[in-house]
C-alpha cells in the first residue's frame, strides 16, 4: 500500500472535503445504537447527535454528542464525549470527555487557542470522515488531532461488505481510524484502532462502530432500527 502525507494530500483533500450545505449531516440527526462487549452481557445504549447551532470563538458552531451507557457482567459503564465543531472551518473548538468503569474514571477538556490551524478530536474525526472520499487502495495520514504526540492519524478502507441489522440489509463501507494513544494502550502497541461501517451511499450514516478498549474485549454499537429515510436499503 502506499502511505499518503497530510501534506502531499492539503490540496485534494480541500476539493474532496464537502461543502456546509452538502455534508450528509446536520443539526437533528440523532442515532441510537445496541452495546455489546465481548462474551459479555450487556444492558445499555449508544448515541450519536448532532446539535445546534451555535457559536463559539466567534465561530459558527455544532455541538456533536457521543454518549454510551450499559452496565457490563453488573458493573455501570459510561462514556460522554461532546465536541464543538466550526462549520465553517471543520475544525474542533472544544472537546470535552468524561468515562466511568470499574477500573477507574475521569475527565479531560481541550480547547482551541488558535493553534493547530485545523484541529480535529476523536468525536469530530468521525464525522469528518463522512465527508471524504477516500483512497481505495491506500493509508490516508492526517497530522490534524489536536495532541500532537498523536499524529499521524492512519485511516484506510478494509472492504466493502453487507451489514444486517434488524433484518436489514445495508452496503457499507468498512473504514479503520488508527490514532497513537500509547497510555491507554500500551498491552497492542500504543495505538488503538476504530472501525466504523458507513453506509456505502452518499448519507454515509455509521452503523457499526468497534470501538477498542484496553481492557481487552472490543465495545460495539450496531444502529437501532436503521432509519429508512437516512441509509439506503439493499433491494
Amino acid at each position: 500500500m502506499r502511505s499518503l502525507t497530510a501534506l502531499a494530500l492539503l490540496l485534494p483533500l480541500a476539493a474532496q472535503a464537502q461543502s456546509e450545505d452538502s455534508r450528509p449531516f446536520g443539526p437533528g440527526e440523532h442515532l441510537e445504537y445496541a452495546v455489546s462487549y465481548g462474551p459479555f452481557r450487556v444492558g445499555g445504549l449508544g448515541r450519536l447527535a448532532v446539535e445546534g447551532p451555535s457559536r463559539l470563538h466567534g465561530e459558527d458552531a455544532v455541538l456533536l454528542r457521543f454518549d454510551v451507557e450499559a452496565t457490563i457482567a453488573g458493573q455501570p459503564v459510561a462514556h460522554h464525549a461532546r465536541s464543538w465543531l466550526s462549520t465553517t472551518r471543520f475544525a474542533s473548538l472544544a472537546y470535552e470527555m468524561s468515562e466511568q468503569s470499574p477500573i477507574g474514571g475521569g475527565t479531560r477538556r481541550w480547547e482551541w487557542l488558535g493553534s493547530p490551524a485545523l484541529p480535529l478530536d476523536e468525536l469530530s474525526f468521525i464525522y469528518y470522515l463522512r465527508t471524504l472520499s477516500l483512497p481505495e487502495d491506500g493509508t490516508l495520514c492526517l497530522d490534524r488531532h489536536y495532541d500532537s504526540t498523536r499524529n499521524p492519524v492512519r485511516i484506510r478502507i478494509l472492504r466493502r461488505e453487507k451489514v444486517v441489522l434488524g433484518g436489514v440489509a445495508f452496503r457499507t463501507v468498512l473504514v479503520e481510524m488508527r490514532v497513537r494513544d500509547p497510555q491507554r494502550f500500551a498491552a497492542t502497541g500504543g495505538e488503538g484502532a476504530l472501525r466504523i461501517s458507513f453506509t456505502d451511499d452518499a448519507a454515509r450514516i455509521p452503523v457499526r462502530l468497534e470501538i477498542p478498549s484496553p481492557l481487552g474485549p472490543t465495545l460495539v454499537l450496531e444502529l437501532r432500527t436503521p432509519p429508512s429515510t437516512l441509509a439506503r436499503k439493499e433491494p
